[in-house]
């Protein structure tokens, strides 16, 4: 199919973000299975997240130089081909970054980060409630509209 028919194709189906997922699952797949155009694909998503993740890290200096991060999202959380590339050039430029599960979402995160960053106090139950917050799938969808 050409891009134009695949685009199309994108855009009819019912959840376009579930379609690109589920097209994301089989592309990883074939890259796990060493397809070259797959391993391309696969590569330069992962040079892109590299890339977020650098200028990320860049904004989040601490006085220890050590860099506590969490790959989140299905693709990343789980042992892929992604999450092992972007692992790999990650650490190929920066030895400071320890790896830790999710412990709440992005969002959330960034919150509890930005307070720490600029010594405000947040109180356990505030803390509590960042740490169990998740998005609604309508908020979600609705994001990404």
């Amino acid at each position: 199919q050409s891009p134009r028919e695949l685009i199309t194709l994108t855009y009819a189906a019912p959840g376009p973000q579930r379609f690109v997922a589920s097209c994301a699952r089989q592309i990883i797949q074939l890259a796990a299975d060493n397809d070259p155009d797959a391993l391309r694909i696969v590569q330069s998503a992962a040079e892109a997240l590299v890339e977020l993740a650098r200028t990320a890290i860049h904004h989040m200096q601490t006085p220890s130089g050590k860099i506590q991060m969490a790959l989140a999202g299905s693709i990343l959380s789980a042992d892929s081909i992604v999450s092992r590339m972007v692992k790999h050039k990650l650490c190929e430029s920066n030895k400071t970054i320890e790896y830790m599960p999710q412990r709440c979402a992005p969002a959330a995160a960034a919150v509890l980060h930005a307070a720490a960053r600029h010594g405000c106090t947040i109180s356990d139950k505030d803390r509590q409630t960042l740490s169990t917050l998740r998005l609604t799938e309508t908020e979600t969808s609705d994001s990404e509209h």
